[in-house]
């Protein structure tokens, strides 16, 4: 099992979607923490068992919003870096995930 943190700009990366679904329907801004929290959790369980996708960052999307998370192992520790819409450019997300680290 892995221990998951979060990089400093993750709360900003969260309240910005979260904002963005309360103002299309109330409770989906929960809804789509509720689904964050499960994903880092299942980080936790089978980390590696994601995606590589970027250099060392691995990635893996939320079951219920177009969302993914992108992180790195550290041995027994888990990064995560980036929640971003998975419609964004490429380049944006290597642009960001190289300036988050």
């Amino acid at each position: 099992m892995l221990a998951v943190s979060y990089a400093k700009e993750i709360d900003d990366d969260l309240t910005a979607a979260a904002r963005w679904y309360v103002e299309q329907r109330p409770d989906l801004g929960e809804d789509f923490l509720r689904d964050f929290q499960v994903t880092a959790g299942l980080i936790a369980s089978v980390g590696q068992a994601c995606r590589q996708v970027v250099q060392d960052y691995w990635r893996v999307h939320l079951k219920d919003y177009p969302y993914a998370l992108y992180f790195v192992v550290y041995g027994a520790r888990a990064v995560i870096y980036l929640v971003i819409h998975t419609s964004r450019d490429p380049v944006l997300i290597s642009s960001l995930l190289g300036e988050r680290r």
